[in-house]
């Protein structure tokens, strides 16, 4: 908890400082201070042993990737209808199963066909991630679907 605390209070000094007008003068929006706070920190200082766990990647990578799936509005699926949803869930199903079935005839690791197939067929970079935790894909493996989903 006092490691979350930590992040939680440099982020909002992040963004204030991005909301600053003279910041966007310089366009230093909060991801790039954020991003240059971040290098300084790791090459120059050694993190207390209390504060690693607050800062694991992929915790925020992963509730980030929840919080825009909770974005789509509901009233936007009931005004694109049942035709438009049902397109878009045969689409997404048949993309998946032509990569994950295709990796899997080139000899692709299972786990690898899936976060390829996932990526591929529903939201790219950030569904990729999800799902290679989710199935305990390598991270060698989720690296190069992430790259190759972007490509």
């Amino acid at each position: 908890m006092p490691g979350f605390l930590v992040v939680f209070v440099v982020s909002t000094l992040i963004f204030i400082a991005g909301a600053w007008t003279s910041s966007s003068t310089y366009n230093l929006e909060p991801p790039l201070i954020a991003l240059a706070l971040g290098v300084i920190v790791s090459n120059l200082m050694r993190l207390p042993a209390w504060l690693v766990p607050a800062l694991r990647v992929e915790f925020y990578i992963k509730v980030g990737i929840v919080l825009l799936g909770a974005t789509l509005p509901f009233t936007l699926l009931v005004w694109a209808g049942p035709v438009a949803a049902g397109q878009a869930t045969v689409v997404s199903l048949v993309t998946f199963f032509v990569i994950f079935l295709v990796g899997r005839a080139l000899e692709l690791d299972k786990r690898f066909a899936t976060v390829l197939g996932v990526g591929g067929a529903v939201g790219g970079v950030s569904a990729a991630i999800a799902i290679a935790g989710t199935v305990r894909a390598k991270r060698g493996q989720a690296s190069v679907a992430i790259t190759l989903v972007v490509v």
